[in-house]
């Protein structure tokens, strides 16, 4: 018959105690890698969002550049509409002159629109850009708040069994 005596299979104090401990070490390790990998993910936001902050100042430049060729050629149209107005018997001529110019200012036109088209495109993709950077951003401050908390919950004699850069960086943490 065995010996039913279960007092030897109890676990001791100083188990029960370190099983804890690699517990919440191994938790701590899970908040750092999530902070590292939001951290990451923060990073590419920025990225992406500098990438849209260039096309959108591309685009304006494009948009300006547009504007003055359409100011210039208008302005010489016009300049071309009064020569011709002040000539005398030709009013065939000055007519088909003005409706290629009134066809050109419609092309322009529709450029323009295509390329304000662009432009609040590029807007709109910075705009959530900057959207994701937040939500990315907010993410990361709330596991650090989590990480922070869980490091305060610890005892001095638990802190003092992590590893002396973790510790260190907790500390760092905590203090923030």
């Amino acid at each position: 018959m065995k010996n039913l005596d279960r007092s030897k299979n109890q676990v001791s104090t100083t188990q029960a105690h370190s099983y804890n401990m690699a517990q919440k070490l191994q938790e701590l390790e899970s908040y750092k890698q999530q902070a590292d990998q939001l951290w990451q993910q923060y990073l590419n936001a920025e990225d992406e969002k500098e990438r849209y902050k260039k096309e959108a100042e591309q685009v304006s430049a494009i948009v300006q550049t547009k504007q003055k060729e359409n100011q210039n050629l208008l302005q010489r149209l016009l300049n071309a509409i009064k020569s011709r107005n002040s000539m005398r018997g030709k009013l065939g001529n000055m007519t088909a002159q003005r409706n290629r110019a009134l066809r050109q200012v419609e092309r322009l036109t529709a450029q323009n629109r295509e390329v304000m088209l662009q432009l609040k495109t590029t807007t709109d993709k910075l705009g959530e850009a900057y959207q994701q950077v937040g939500a990315l951003q907010a993410e990361y401050d709330q596991d650090m708040l989590e990480l922070a908390g869980a490091y305060q919950e610890m005892t001095w004699e638990q802190r003092a069994t992590l590893p002396t850069k973790l510790r260190q960086l907790l500390d760092q943490l905590e203090r923030e």
